[in-house]
């Protein structure tokens, strides 16, 4: 066991108890095993509550008080995930109790006197089948954010787009031409609800960023999420993004530096796009310590590239080609090497989305430059 395990050895015998103690007396040595043990039914429920992470439950069936059946029943409700396996020294007796239990969820049974070799494969199977119902779990309660942040992301979407089409009407109303001459209308209304509108359309993109990490954090999903492509200025959006980091950056002593021509229009996602450069500087100014952040854009005939290049502790060359996977980490955080996480697992994804590219060049204790790379158009895809 090579694992730290925490089992709950439940029984109204104290024999139950000892014969644990001696057979795992190695792996509790070792720190490879921790033995709880509650001679009844309540008693177990109590360890369960300071003892979150039990991994294995072997209760006998009959005891006094809350028996077995009763136990298994509230660990079902309350403990879904953590197996439950019986025992009793009257099979026969206990038989119609052991099909219950079976039939209630009990993972497995075990006679008296227990044979520890058999107690100990029931473990080992108890341990595995718990980590399947938490991958299970876990992959439910993802596709359920995924179908419902799916739907929430496109609502949202819709709000943000109309508080800025609202906009838009407003500043050409307050601007009109007469003649030759620009005449500005004066209404106080009307500049009030304009930035109304904008601060609306501020909170939609920042509403929508959770929700766009658990949509993107399943690769098998990608198929099946659409774009919302439009003409974007990427300069606007760079510059969002160097706002919304800044004072990130100004605490902590770091120059943000933003270069790039007035304008730049490309086909793309505007909400996506938006969440990978966000993703992608927010990353470097986290674990760059002194120095500077510097973002640089430039056009090519069909594509456009967008630099950000840190002063930060560099990535590992063996760790760079995996820190774009889920979950992953690109060194040593004592060591305060540069993390990922989900950031730049999601920025993969994006950059998949819109048919991109991203280049990784680093060098310890110099720094990092990530170069991205889009095409300026989109193919057509069918309205979500």
């Amino acid at each position: 066991m090579a694992v730290k395990q925490h089992i709950l050895v439940v029984d109204d015998e104290e024999s139950v108890e000892i014969l644990f103690q001696q057979y795992f007396r190695k792996e509790r040595k070792k720190k490879e095993l921790v033995l709880h043990y509650a001679n009844s039914g309540k008693k177990a429920i109590k360890v369960l509550e300071q003892h979150p992470d039990i991994s294995v439950i072997l209760t006998d069936i009959t005891m006094p008080g809350m028996d077995g059946l009763q136990l298994l029943a509230h660990v079902k409700e309350h403990w879904p995930l953590v197996p439950v396996v019986m025992m009793t020294a009257y099979p026969d007796e206990d038989m119609m109790k052991t099909r219950t239990a079976m039939n209630s969820g009990a993972f497995d049974y075990l006679e008296k006197p227990l044979q520890m070799e058999t107690v100990t494969a029931a473990i080992v199977a108890a341990e595995k089948e718990k980590r399947v119902r938490q991958a299970d779990s876990e992959r439910m309660k993802l596709e359920w954010y995924q179908r419902s942040g799916h739907q929430t992301i496109n609502h949202v979407s819709a709000m943000k787009w109309k508080a800025q089409l609202g906009e838009k009407v407003i500043n050409q109303f307050l601007s009109t031409k007469v003649g030759q001459e620009s005449v500005t209308v004066p209404s106080k209304f009307l500049i009030e609800q304009k930035e109304l509108l904008m601060s609306l359309a501020e909170l939609a993109t920042i509403s929508i960023r959770p929700l766009q990490q658990v949509a993107l954090m399943d690769r098998q999903q990608l198929p099946n999420i659409k774009l919302r492509t439009s003409d974007i200025d990427l300069v606007f959006i760079l510059q969002k993004t160097v706002m919304h980091l800044e004072n990130f950056a100004t605490a902590k002593g770091l120059e943000l530096r933003l270069e790039t021509p007035e304008n730049c229009t490309i086909q793309a996602d505007e909400i996506w796009i938006a969440e990978l450069f966000h993703n992608l500087v927010q990353n470097a100014v986290k674990f760059t310590e002194e120095g500077q952040v510097v973002i640089t854009l430039s056009e090519e005939s069909s594509f456009v590239v967008v630099t950000i290049r840190d002063s930060g502790p560099g990535i590992p060359e063996d760790k760079i080609e995996f820190i774009f996977d889920h979950g992953a980490q690109a060194g040593d955080k004592e060591q305060n090497s540069q993390g990922t996480g989900i950031g730049l697992s999601l920025v993969k994804n994006v950059l998949d989305l819109h048919g991109g590219l991203i280049r990784v060049d680093s060098k310890l204790a110099i720094g990092s430059t990530f170069t991205v790379m889009l095409p300026k158009q989109q193919p057509e895809q069918e309205e979500v």
